[in-house]
């Protein structure tokens, strides 16, 4: 491959993990139909969900900062990758009889 290539592969990784990270910005679009689903219509419950991203997200970032010291940026990102899909994946299971899979 090409040098002048292989210094784009970086930079559009970058992009698309910053747009699996936006998830977290977008939360007003889910917020409703979280609150609806599986919370009966209590918006205050899904917005507990809010800031168990938020804190889920502010330590995964360390730990996975910490981790790519020892194991390199590649190996963190895929993991982190897989971890965020089995995530998604889970949650798509939560109703309003199991609301703790979130």
């Amino acid at each position: 491959m090409e040098t002048k290539t292989k210094r784009f592969i970086p930079v559009i990784a970058a992009i698309a993990i910053q747009l699996c990270l936006g998830t977290a910005y977008i939360w007003s679009i889910f917020q409703n139909g979280i609150a609806d689903s599986i919370f009966g219509g209590d918006n205050v419950a899904a917005g507990l969900v809010f800031s168990l991203l938020l804190a889920t997200l502010t330590i995964g970032s360390t730990i996975g900062g910490k981790l790519q010291d020892k194991f390199g940026s590649r190996n963190v990102v895929i993991i982190g990758g897989v971890i965020l899909a089995l995530g998604f994946f889970g949650a798509s299971f939560v109703t309003e009889s199991v609301p703790w899979l979130l």
